[in-house]
């Protein structure tokens, strides 16, 4: 359903809402009987190989999508570059610049810089 079917971007806002909407689902409350009928099925035997093609055909595989990763590379930046670690950034900053006056003030600067 949205991925691939070649159309163009003009009906992708509907189905992204389409999607978004509550998937109501109530086959854990009806009777066996009544699944049986609406899914077209036998209880002993299950789906035939027609069935079985024509639901693949129609709804897709029954296979879950991964979830959405972030990148290594993505998380590793966001470490770097977080609240505390830009305190220690700075902090490292104002120790590089100190010494860099002291270093040009003095011809020997101290090594506890």
């Amino acid at each position: 359903m949205g991925r691939g079917n070649g159309r163009g971007g003009g009906k992708k806002k509907g189905d992204m809402d389409n999607l978004k909407q509550e998937l109501e689902l109530d086959v854990h409350k009806v009777t066996v009987d009544e699944i049986i009928n609406r899914f077209k099925t036998n209880i002993s035997n299950g789906l035939t190989t027609s069935q079985a093609e024509a639901n693949l055909a129609q709804y897709g595989a029954n296979e879950l999508t991964p979830p959405p990763t972030t990148p290594e590379w993505i998380k590793f930046c966001q470490c770097l570059f977080s609240g505390f670690a830009m305190l220690l950034w700075l902090g490292a900053i104002l120790c590089y610049i100190a010494y860099g006056i002291q270093a040009s003030a003095y011809e020997e600067p101290p090594d506890d810089n």
